[in-house]
């Protein structure tokens, strides 16, 4: 970011300070009402300026975006709770709308570098999170939503790196894993069943490794230790776990068998280039 536009972040903000303080020397709104409406104009306010520098630099600068985004969320964090009492809907909103700026500046950039993935995924995790609290949903639920998105965040990461790489398997196998063990606690499962099921999820995301890389031959090992432990968990359990066990074995096969077929044709593609 160049001095000039830190120069002009200040200024915004100075602007934004300077119009708030004003307004309540005025003594014309009350902040527990009115006033939350007042500071979520200005935070709106704020926004707009920022996304109009966007375009008066010829939208050849993504970074407008992430203030733009941060202002906007607040803005919308106080209206909302302006109208409302639920606070976690209003934080989840907050949320949602913070990601979005990520979501815009991976676009902005013609989906060239893949990082605002990663922040943008996990801030729609922390808000789908607050929305299933509001909603009411249990607590495990709730918060197995978030490693849900979190793992996503890393699995669009694979695609976009044209699944060349392999090592978003490993945090997405991490968090698929204890996606897998907190919903499984919502259903209301105990003890061995929690462990095994986070075991074998990430159990096979170390073997969807070898898998899809096979010069990558070692991920086998830990894969196997993972999902062995985990099944081993999973049938000395008292529950009644043997569908469980027999359906995710299907479900997770339909994908593997999907995903592997995906990568084949481009191994394809890739030896027709080279022969070229």
């Amino acid at each position: 970011m160049s001095t000039k536009n830190f120069q002009i972040i200040i200024g915004v903000l100075i602007i934004l300070a300077g119009s708030a303080l004003y307004i309540f020397q005025l003594d014309l709104f009350d902040f527990a009402d009115l006033g939350l409406l007042t500071w979520g104009t200005l935070f709106i306010l704020g926004a707009i300026i920022f996304l109009a520098l966007y375009f008066k630099q010829g939208r050849r600068e993504f970074w407008p975006f992430i203030p733009a985004s941060a202002f906007l969320a607040t803005g919308l964090l106080l209206f909302l709770l302006a109208f409302t009492n639920d606070g976690e809907f209003a934080a989840g909103g907050m949320f949602f709308t913070f990601g979005l700026g990520f979501l815009a500046v991976y676009l902005h950039q013609r989906l060239r570098e893949f990082w605002p993935i990663i922040p943008a995924s996990v801030l729609f995790g922390i808000s789908a999170l607050l929305l299933a609290k509001g909603f009411h949903f249990r607590g495990d639920f709730a918060t197995s939503l978030m490693f849900l998105f979190f793992a996503l965040g890393f699995i669009a990461v694979y695609f976009h790196l044209g699944r060349t790489q392999f090592w978003p398997f490993i945090p997405a196998g991490i968090f698929l894993g204890l996606f897998a063990l907190l919903l499984m606690a919502s259903m209301r499962y105990h003890g061995e069943v929690l462990a095994g099921s986070m075991h074998l999820v990430v159990g096979v995301a170390f073997a969807a490794i070898a898998f899809f890389h096979r010069e990558h031959w070692w991920a086998f090992i830990p894969g196997g230790i993972f999902a062995a432990v985990g099944v081993f968990l999973l049938l000395l359990s008292d529950e009644n776990i043997g569908t469980f066990i027999g359906s995710g074995i299907l479900i997770l096969s339909g994908v593997a068998i999907i995903l592997r077929s995906l990568n084949s044709d481009k191994e394809k593609e890739a030896v027709a280039e080279r022969q070229e």
